[in-house]
């Protein structure tokens, strides 16, 4: 059940950077990253299959955000 947890709090976190406009592409990379690490931590302390792939696939969005972000300016 803990892996809906961590399904959850990343759903959040990601709803959380998209709505803070005044957040600049690098910090929002680097909570990015500090997420990411996170997740990897969680997932070697439970080994669970989803939790990597969880936290790669928010670390791609995490690029793509920050790469849009800086397109625009």
């Amino acid at each position: 059940m803990w892996i809906f947890t961590l399904i959850g709090i990343l759903v959040v976190a990601l709803i959380v950077i998209s709505l803070l406009p005044f957040l600049t592409p690098l910090l929002v990379w680097i909570i990015g990253i500090v997420i990411f690490l996170l997740m990897l931590v969680l997932s070697s302390l439970f080994l669970a299959a989803l939790v990597p792939i969880i936290a790669i696939g928010f670390l791609v969005w995490i690029i793509y955000s920050a790469v849009k972000g800086w397109k625009k300016k």
